[in-house]
């Protein structure tokens, strides 16, 4: 008996800590693609170059069938918001649509609910005990197992479920740039440090050296000279000094131009995507041969996400 409500309770336990571990994931890829133009960019050029060719239904034997689906292909709107299901869903990991059915009995609208509100109501096994009981929705999180009394539930045909980079048994997928969430805090913070440096450390300065002048005599130098040392926009200064003296530059910081650390962290940042990294305009070291080999192996992969889109 004991040991049956220890494999329980880590059970369970473990079923939390994914579900944490998962939130956290979604979370910050949703704030990659939000605050980072390289992210979005990357997921918007995939969803648009998977789905730029449309896709066409074809139903043997049947020809009234083939009108009905084009009939649903129009009502849905699906040539314009699929490659949006496909970015976001590559964005989440998961996409929960609702299907919509009107009064005549037809399929008449998709909804896509918030991917961390939403949640797959399956067994350890990803098998749904109870199809009519197989999703649930809560308009705030849940971090526990119990399902609040007002939640509202989904029947299994009553909702899509794309799940993209999915193992075998598992509930949800997993976002496109899940494993590059280490490498963009740290490509962030650098490109935070490098602004701040630049803008703290670049400026040239100049040394004044007023010779056997002194301390009342520096401040009257200053005094008389203001109007040229706090200016930074002019042109051309005058200065004047009733002693001999001499302005030497002090360059700003010379290793500003050291950003090699940076380009790493993007570069391991980009292993996630399957779009090379200069059709996104970081091609500056990639010859006209390398870039054909990336963009073949690109429209390769288009080809694998191609299909997946076909079965989700």
């Amino acid at each position: 008996m004991y040991k049956r409500q220890s494999q329980a309770y880590y059970s369970l336990a473990r079923k939390l800590q994914a579900d944490t571990d998962r939130r956290r994931v979604v979370a910050t890829c949703q704030k990659m693609y939000k605050s980072d133009p390289r992210i979005k960019g990357v997921l918007h050029a995939i969803g648009r170059d998977v789905v730029k060719g449309g896709f066409t239904i074809s139903v043997n034997n049947d020809p009234n069938a083939e009108q009905v689906a084009n009939d649903l292909i129009d009502r849905l709107n699906l040539f314009k918001r699929l490659d949006d299901y496909v970015r976001l869903t590559l964005r989440d990991g998961d996409s929960l649509i609702e299907i919509g059915v009107n009064e005549a009995r037809e399929i008449a609208e998709l909804s896509r609910k918030p991917t961390l509100l939403m949640h797959r109501h399956s067994n350890s096994f990803d098998r749904f005990d109870d199809p009519a009981l197989a999703y649930w929705f809560h308009d705030r999180p849940v971090y526990s197992e119990c399902v609040p009394d007002d939640a509202i539930w989904f029947s299994h045909w009553q909702v899509i479920h794309a799940r993209w980079s999915h193992d075998e048994g598992e509930r949800y997928g997993t976002p496109l740039f899940a494993a590059s969430t280490g490498a963009w805090k740290r490509v962030s913070q650098a490109e935070v440090d490098m602004a701040i440096r630049r803008n703290t450390r670049a400026g040239m300065k100049y040394l004044h050296v007023v010779e056997g002048a002194t301390d009342a005599e520096l401040d009257a130098y200053q005094e008389r000279n203001k109007a040229d040392l706090s200016n930074p926009l002019a042109s051309v200064g005058d200065y004047y000094s009733s002693k001999p003296g001499s302005i030497q530059t002090v360059q700003g910081d010379a290793t500003l131009s050291d950003i090699a650390d940076v380009t790493h962290h993007i570069a391991t940042m980009w292993l996630s995507s399957p779009m090379p990294m200069a059709l996104l305009g970081y091609g500056e070291n990639v010859n006209r041969d390398v870039l054909e080999e990336q963009t073949e192996e690109y429209h390769a992969a288009l080809e694998t996400i191609s299909e997946w889109v076909t079965d989700a």
